[in-house]
């Protein structure tokens, strides 16, 4: 398949993707559509991804000089990976629109990914937050599990 002029394509690591939001140069419109992925889509996406498998493709459109690379095909999976990953959803969902779902867990020994009820996670402290995993840890589990990476 021949590239179109003025395509790129890019591999981006999951923390440059969460850090475009962040600094404005990723814009993820609420626009598009609803937000709908339910906790199992969500669950299996975040998992294929630790697992390494292919996920698909996140189109962006740039929209000129010094504005920020829009999302046009990807929003569901970009908002899910911000999600996960920064415990929220992307800036640019306004209140009244459907937000992805936060709390994502990993069972450090079982090596899962779930969102378990408060009373699953104080029964095994091996839940951790995903959030957590590559933030400020606020769980002594993760603080410790963290330090033998």
């Amino acid at each position: 398949m021949a590239q179109s002029e003025g395509t790129d394509y890019i591999h981006m690591k999951i923390q440059q993707i969460v850090d475009n939001i962040d600094n404005g140069s990723l814009d993820v419109p609420s626009f598009q559509r609803c937000y709908i992925w339910k906790k199992d889509r969500i669950t299996k996406l975040i998992d294929s991804l630790y697992r390494g498998y292919p996920v698909g493709v996140i189109t962006t459109w740039t929209q000129g000089q010094g504005r920020s690379d829009m999302v046009v095909d990807g929003q569901q999976r970009t908002s899910s990976i911000y999600a996960c990953f920064k415990d929220a959803a992307p800036a640019t969902y306004g209140p009244e629109d459907p937000k992805p779902q936060t709390g994502l867990h990993f069972h450090i020994v079982k090596e899962k990914f779930d969102f378990p009820s408060f009373r699953t996670r104080k029964q095994d402290p091996m839940w951790v937050k995903v959030s957590d995993l590559f933030g400020a840890p606020s769980n002594p589990t993760t603080r410790a599990w963290r330090t033998t990476l």
